[in-house]
């Protein structure tokens, strides 16, 4: 499988591809121990015709390519898991980087909603100071108005009673 084919598999298909060359060596190794157990018990029955040390050699071999098979499929395994290891850190560290950014957003956009509030309510205010004096001003010309008004009776009142005493 080529280096882009790999790239292209997904995670689980990663790991199931670890699983089954992890049966393979396992497999492999099987084999190789029943080999190794027939080797001691002398039960290995040679095929063709020639001496113990061709049997001897030929058994090497197997067991060599047995042993080669296992390194490279476990040197396979590791580089898949190193690759997928890496693809994690990469998209971890791009997660965090747009978590960072996000929330750098987000302060900044909180900032600008409190300064707008803050100015609102210093709008508010000067409307409402400016409302207050209003109502004061009119309140109080209101109020001498019928000050006046009331002292004008009363002072009337007083002239009409002093003209009724006198007559």
């Amino acid at each position: 499988m080529t280096e882009r084919e790999l790239k292209k598999l997904s995670r689980i298909d990663l790991l199931e591809l670890l699983l089954e060359q992890s049966s393979e060596v396992e497999k492999l190794r099987r084999q190789l121990e029943e080999s190794e157990r027939k080797l001691k018990d002398r039960t290995i029955t040679i095929e063709r015709a020639g001496s113990l040390a061709e049997a001897a050699m030929l058994i090497n071999g197997v067991i060599e390519a047995a042993q080669a098979a296992c390194s490279q499929y476990e040197e396979n395994i590791r580089t898949l898991s190193d690759q997928e290891t890496e693809r994690c850190r990469l998209r971890e560290q791009a997660s965090k980087d747009q978590a960072e950014a996000l929330m750098a957003e987000a302060r900044e956009e909180s900032r600008r909603m409190l300064e707008e509030c803050r100015r609102q309510c210093r709008q508010l205010r000067r409307e409402t100071e400016e409302s207050c004096a209003q109502l004061r001003r009119k309140a109080e010309e209101e109020s001498k108005a019928y000050w006046d008004d009331v002292s004008r009776q009363v002072s009337q009142l007083l002239a009409e009673s002093r003209k009724n005493r006198q007559n």
